[in-house]
């Protein structure tokens, strides 16, 4: 994964340089991530637990798949080897928003969001991947409040599907 090269964006999400991930200051670094929803067709939500092995957040629920978008690679793109490399979807998921997250300690980055409806089966990363479960959203606004969660998850959950308050 350190030799993975990211782009650098600026305020507006265009890019206006690269850096190697691992290196120092790319943790920080302005850059782009997705987030894949998975519903099935209950209207449950699949949830990821990261695996203990995984740098940032082992162990805490995200969504269904998620990670950087390589340089030169569209959302759309990273989206769909994201799903393939952690759940083993190979789909194209929907586009349907783009929201920039600023996170204390690590400045801003853009998340690219997309769903669909998939029933499975899954086959998940052991690297990447503890296990996926579906959860009902009232599930999800408890095991919140109980449980570790990717900071951008929580984010693009109460953006875009927990009622809000």
């Amino acid at each position: 994964m350190s030799s993975e090269v990211l782009d650098i964006v600026d305020e507006h999400d265009n890019v206006v340089g690269t850096i190697v991930r691992g290196e120092s200051g790319s943790d920080v670094a302005p850059r782009r991530i997705v987030h894949v929803f998975v519903f099935d067709d209950k209207g449950r939500l699949l949830l990821q637990k990261r695996s203990q092995t995984v740098k940032f957040k082992p162990g805490a629920w995200a969504t269904a798949a998620c990670g950087h978008v390589l340089s030169g690679e569209s959302y759309d793109q990273a989206a769909i080897r994201e799903m393939k490399e952690e759940i083993g979807v190979a789909v194209k998921p929907a586009f349907f928003s783009r929201d920039k997250f600023n996170e204390e300690g690590f400045g801003f980055r853009f998340l690219g969001s997309f769903k669909l409806v998939h029933n499975g089966p899954f086959t998940v990363d052991p690297e990447e991947v503890d296990r996926v479960e579906y959860f009902t959203l009232a599930e999800i606004e408890e095991l919140i409040k109980k449980e570790d969660f990717h900071p951008e998850t929580v984010y693009l959950l109460r953006r875009h599907f927990l009622p809000k308050a």
